[in-house]
């Protein structure tokens, strides 16, 4: 009888029988904002940057991927210059994606003097301390810390901090790819360039607002932010949100353990 009343609609059912979430779900990046996003004659830089802000979401295990999206802040604008999304397994593997993004950033003529300040999600054990120490041979690049903690922790919190910071942007079509985006994916065969874009763009589209009912009487309910829905993957999506929010925090001096005399 359950399945002639909902048939396919398994998020119905989660959401009316098991209390799973209490509204429809909701885009975050609205379509016509993305639509106009990707649409756009691709950004040309006007001057030469003195950062690359390069957020970086680990693997988390099983189909999950190893994300990397580098950006630029020109002017009132965030401009994507790098992408990269991988399922990566292993030191190796994660060193060689991580490496090959920084190689191909930096092979970029307007990039090869900036600082680049890496910034990775810190929330899976010690991977953030991992990739820093891949880098600590290459030239000019600062990893960001937390109360001597390598990388920023993911809550809650911040996600909605993250994302509304990034849908400001999106929403005022100051948000570009750059007209030379870099793709590296080093495993990746055929147009690795354009299925990134792709896979980007869909990331944003299905980048979801969830509330979920509490499990207990007098809890609050929970909002969530993912894209991971029926195999799905957000991890573009994530490390696009988190480049935004720390190059602005960044740049306006409000990231604490930053030696900002050492850039200058």
């Amino acid at each position: 009888m359950v399945k002639q009343i909902y048939g396919d609609q398994v998020d119905l059912l989660q959401r009316e029988s098991m209390g799973v979430i209490t509204q429809d779900l909701q885009s975050v990046f609205k379509q016509k904002y993305v639509d106009k996003m990707f649409s756009m004659d691709k950004y040309e830089l006007q001057k030469t940057p003195a950062f690359v802000f390069v957020a970086c979401d680990p693997n988390g295990g099983g189909s999950s991927q190893m994300g990397l999206v580098s950006l630029v802040i020109e002017f009132n604008k965030i401009i994507v210059v790098g992408i990269d999304s991988v399922t990566t397994k292993g030191h190796e593997q994660i060193q060689r994606l991580l490496t090959a993004h920084i190689d191909a950033l930096r092979a970029q003529e307007e990039l090869k003097d900036a600082w680049f300040i890496f910034v990775p999600e810190s929330n899976l054990g010690h991977e953030s301390d991992h990739m820093r120490y891949m880098l600590r041979n290459y030239r000019k690049v600062w990893t960001i810390t937390e109360k001597g903690r390598t990388g920023v922790v993911t809550t809650a919190t911040r996600k909605e901090l993250y994302t509304m910071e990034t849908q400001k942007y999106i929403c005022q079509e100051s948000l570009q790819l750059w007209k030379h985006l870099v793709v590296s994916n080093p495993t990746g065969i055929g147009d690795v360039k354009a299925r990134a874009i792709s896979d980007f763009k869909k990331q944003l589209l299905a980048f979801k607002r969830i509330i979920q009912q509490p499990q207990r009487g007098f809890a609050l309910p929970r909002v969530v932010y993912t894209g991971k829905f029926k195999g799905g993957n957000d991890d573009v999506c994530i490390c696009l949100t988190m480049g935004v929010y720390w190059g602005i925090e960044f740049i306006t001096h409000r990231v604490k353990d930053a030696p900002y005399e050492m850039f200058e």
